[in-house]
């Protein structure tokens, strides 16, 4: 656990339900809880460690956007990191391209990005 963020240059944030915040940077991932601030990079699972796009869905499960892929990072509930799994979609695997930018859930629950 780090107390700053990755990299001051931040690409994205998501707010969860449960107050954590959610900090995307061209260095990683960072979840901002009250004042500590936990780290994630493609050491820990990531396919990139730039960071372009974060949604947190309903189930608390988060989406996170690289220049590598789409990662699906679930079992994040009530805020706890086990036994959470990602799980990444790039083009070798169906993704129309690996590189992932803005994304939004419509009316109907699907899910959209652009790259």
């Amino acid at each position: 656990m780090r107390d700053v963020l990755l990299s001051n240059i931040i690409l994205s944030l998501a707010a969860a339900p449960n107050g954590d915040v959610w900090v995307g940077t061209p260095d990683g991932l960072n979840r901002i809880r009250g004042s500590a601030v936990d780290s994630f990079t493609s050491a820990d699972g990531l396919p990139d460690d730039f960071i372009r796009s974060l949604l947190v869905d309903g189930d608390g499960s988060l989406w996170i956007g690289t220049r590598r892929g789409l990662t699906h990072w679930m079992g994040l509930k009530r805020g706890m990191l086990a036994p959470a799994r990602m799980e990444t979609f790039t083009q070798a695997n169906g993704l129309g391209s690996d590189l992932v930018g803005a994304m939004a859930r419509d009316t109907h629950g699907d899910l959209w990005w652009r790259h």
